[in-house]
């Protein structure tokens, strides 16, 4: 399994935008509302290390089923 550290909400932010994913489904993921989850990517809100832990894990888990997919 791929190690993902996410210092930052912008690396949060970067994964995404590499994957293609949307907020929206990283926060179902995650079981967390949307709007919530963007007000701890623009900061507004504290990124706890439960938070980053779970965000880490549907990051890496996604990649992962999009490897698997492409592999066939």
């Amino acid at each position: 399994m791929k190690q993902l550290r996410i210092a930052s909400p912008a690396d949060v932010r970067a994964e995404l935008a590499r994957l293609g994913w949307p907020l929206y489904l990283l926060a179902a993921a995650i079981r967390m509302h949307p709007t919530r989850l963007g007000y701890v990517l623009n900061g507004g809100r504290p990124m706890t290390p439960a938070l980053r832990a779970r965000i880490e894990r549907a990051i890496v888990e996604e990649a992962q089923r999009r490897a698997t997919a492409a592999a066939g």
